[in-house]
């Protein structure tokens, strides 16, 4: 169902769009309105990821805890998008802002073992969401005919990083690690894990009927997962910003609707 307080006034920006799609695209009751979409690992509690790691607006390391049982570190990369397409308070849907530990202009975050005085040798992981083409126009018009795309958009509203503690202990949330008996059998049945997870709030996405003729909307998501010590992770996500400009990314993949 259709939520009416949480109704954008333009599913579909003019920006990018086809002739078809100029002026407003108000959501219907089949189009998918705020889609939510990511990307999230899960890491075994017990390999002690015990800090969330990223570098602030200003460029300096910042850490937040994951001790206690469902913690959860939020930051938000960037700044809003398409806050006037929403009649009303924004926040409604992309989430309270007063709930995140920081803002980065960095799309990273790291779960190490170690805080910020340990970056140099704490074991780490850490997703990156370069913002190359794949990532930027990230709403895709793809002809189901011809294969061909037709039209991409940038429908982000916010993006934001997380990582957070979770299941603790719970048995209903008991995870299946399918670990060869020998490996880990002390822990092969533990249920607490650490999250890392990416999360891009859109405009959403229009159902077929209301698309452009022949056109399905898909949305499409590049991410990088990097692994090191927190400062060896930042080092190559920077050559990996620098290269952005000169990068060729596909993509694209074959599509595998049946006929």
């Amino acid at each position: 169902m259709l939520n009416e307080d949480a109704i954008w006034l333009d599913l579909a920006p003019d920006e990018g769009a086809p002739a078809s799609l100029q002026g407003p695209q108000v959501a219907t009751a089949t189009d998918l309105a705020t889609g939510i979409f990511g990307y999230s690992g899960r890491i075994r509690w017990s390999f002690g990821y015990t800090h969330a790691l990223w570098v602030d607006s200003s460029g300096q390391w910042q850490e937040g805890d994951l001790i206690d049982c469902n913690a959860k570190v939020q930051v938000q990369i960037g700044a809003d998008q398409f806050t006037e397409l929403f009649d009303g308070n924004p926040n409604t849907v992309l989430g309270n802002p007063a709930a995140y530990a920081g803002q980065s202009n960095l799309p990273l975050m790291i779960l190490s073992s170690g805080g910020t005085d340990s970056v140099t040798t704490a074991d780490a992981v850490g997703l990156y969401l370069p913002e190359n083409e794949c990532n930027v126009k990230q709403t895709v018009g793809w002809n189901e005919m011809t294969g061909e795309q037709v039209y991409s958009q940038d429908r982000r509203g916010r993006v934001v990083i997380s990582g957070n503690h979770r299941a603790c202990g719970n048995p209903a949330t008991k995870l299946l690690w399918r670990d060869p008996a020998e490996l880990l059998p002390d822990v092969r049945s533990e249920n607490d894990q650490t999250n890392l997870t990416i999360r891009i709030i859109s405009l959403g996405m229009l159902n077929p009927e209301n698309a452009p003729e022949g056109a399905i909307e898909r949305f499409r998501l590049d991410v990088r997962i990097l692994f090191g010590t927190p400062a060896e992770i930042l080092a190559a996500v920077g050559e990996l910003e620098a290269g952005l400009a000169s990068q060729s990314v596909d993509c694209e993949v074959d599509p595998t609707c049946p006929e």
